[in-house]
């Protein structure tokens, strides 16, 4: 008695169509996951103004720096997770470079003893696979 098996046209009609599926499924997949990281950075960037605004109500103006948050223990000495990187750091200064999920904060307007009355914060996320500011807070 012979077996019976796929023959290779069917084989590959088989192939093909996985591919295509494959091929739907996978890059909605992808940016699933990239929304659900850039929505977890807009959180951080939130749990950052928390910390920010904390220092504000302690000393009446907003920190030059995050060593300031740190030293007053409102946000921990190794930083924030990033999402996209898998490291943690602290909210960087300088967004001359920006990277996925990188959070960067700005103070502005320093008054005449040095004091800082406002800052900007600005998260960066991906978005159809390039960087973008995903989130920018002012204050």
């Amino acid at each position: 008695m012979k077996k019976k098996s796929f023959c290779p046209i069917e084989t590959l009609i088989i192939l093909c169509f996985v591919a295509i599926v494959m091929g739907v499924f996978v890059p909605n997949f992808i940016a699933f996951q990239d929304g659900r990281r850039n929505q977890a950075v807009i959180a951080q960037v939130f749990s950052l103004q928390s910390a920010v605004e904390e220092y504000f109500l302690l000393y009446g103006y907003y920190p030059t720096n995050m060593s300031q948050l740190v030293k007053e223990r409102l946000l921990v000495a190794d930083g924030l997770p990033n999402n996209f990187s898998g490291h943690r750091s602290l909210p960087s200064t300088d967004n001359t470079r920006p990277e996925f999920g990188q959070i960067v904060y700005q103070s502005l307007d320093a008054n005449k003893d040095g004091q800082v009355e406002a800052y900007v914060i600005t998260a960066y996320g991906k978005k159809f696979g390039k960087l973008t500011p995903i989130a920018n807070l002012c204050k």
